[in-house]
């Protein structure tokens, strides 16, 4: 066999990875980030198959295939044209495999039980900010400067932009976003905001949203 390649079940490799992911305490290490006190996922991964998943249990094995089929399930964003990312194809095609046979599929892996969590994590935000936008309303005049308390619905970090992302909720229900490098509250965090009304937006299921920018943080709740 040559090296840097492998040849184990999918079904082994990605059970394995969630064991790991629990054992470092739900965090992903990388293979670049060992120390004495810290061992990377995959190290640990390669010792649980080289261990025949010993220690191992059912429970830690439903979670590898939740997480795979996951990724499988995004199969249907591609048949309905959705974007999707590189990161998220890249896991997509890895789900499909039966038999994991280089490190890179292996590393890949290791890294994807900590982006599952943060995925049903997001469609948990996501899920709630269209219930919250079912009663939401648009708010001002586009230009028109307004000061806003506000319960924090989500906040985003898009590499792409190099800024923060950030919907939240007015204490009249209606729902506003808006983006900023500066300001990045947490979930459910109460606001008092200043902003300039950039536009209102309906999405093809009639949820309403306005769109602010400049915003400032007059107080925290």
């Amino acid at each position: 066999m040559r090296r840097n390649q492998i040849n184990y079940s999918a079904n082994d490799v990605w059970a394995a990875s969630a064991k790991a992911y629990l054992m470092n305490g739900k965090t992903y290490i990388k293979a670049n980030e060992k120390t004495d006190e810290v061992t990377p996922n995959r190290d640990i991964m390669k010792q649980l198959l080289d261990d025949n998943l010993k220690g191992v249990d059912a429970t830690t094995k439903t979670l590898g295939e939740n997480v795979r089929q996951h990724y499988k399930a995004l199969t249907f964003k591609v048949l309905n044209g959705a974007w999707m990312s590189d990161f998220d194809k890249s896991a997509m095609a890895l789900a499909d495999k039966d038999t994991i046979t280089n490190f890179m599929d292996f590393g890949m892996i290791a890294s994807l039980p900590k982006a599952y969590d943060r995925a049903i994590v997001k469609k948990g935000q996501e899920d709630r900010i269209a219930e919250e936008s079912k009663t939401s309303t648009a708010i001002g005049k586009v230009k028109q400067r307004l000061e806003l308390d506000v319960t924090v619905l989500r906040t985003f970090l898009s590499h792409k932009y190099n800024c923060y992302f950030i919907t939240a909720k007015t204490s009249t229900d209606s729902v506003v976003f808006f983006a900023s490098s500066t300001i990045h509250p947490k979930v459910d965090t109460e606001l008092k905001i200043k902003g300039t009304v950039k536009g209102h937006r309906t999405d093809d299921d009639g949820l309403v949203t306005t769109q602010l920018n400049r915003v400032k943080i007059m107080e925290e709740v």
